[in-house]
């Protein structure tokens, strides 16, 4: 299955299990959409979790902008969210397509994210997490 899921296998470190998946996923949420169930219905985040950056609910930049700071962040381990939210792998490399038309990339930690779009005039967005304190 991992080297379905990349366009890089050697890369594929590791897909989380289910109750490891929910709880990060959880945790992307609580940071990049950490608003009423109201909003979240008017931006129909259940259909793409992306809205939250193009209904700019959470501020972010896009395009090639988005990309450019992206691939200026070097990391040892990317974590990848499939939209629906149901399975997340690691990889060691940064990836810009992979199995899934709609997917987030972030650290461990989630200083940042990029959403992946399917579509062509949308992303991909680049947000950073607000909250985020870097350790010293």
């Amino acid at each position: 299955m991992s080297k379905t899921l990349t366009k890089y296998p050697e890369s594929f470190v590791h897909l989380l299990s289910r109750k490891e998946t929910k709880a990060i996923t959880q945790r992307w949420l609580s940071t990049f959409c950490d608003y009423s169930q109201n909003i979240r219905d008017k931006i129909h985040l259940n259909q793409y979790l992306w809205h939250t950056f193009s209904y700019k609910k959470h501020s972010s930049i896009s395009g090639e902008k988005a990309l450019e700071v992206y691939r200026a962040k070097p990391l040892s381990q990317y974590y990848v969210l499939a939209n629906d939210g149901e399975l997340i792998f690691i990889v060691t490399k940064p990836i810009e397509r992979c199995l899934f038309k709609d997917f987030y990339v972030f650290p461990e930690d989630i200083a940042g994210t990029i959403a992946f779009t399917h579509e062509d005039d949308c992303g991909p967005y680049f947000a950073e997490n607000k909250k985020y304190k870097k350790e010293k």
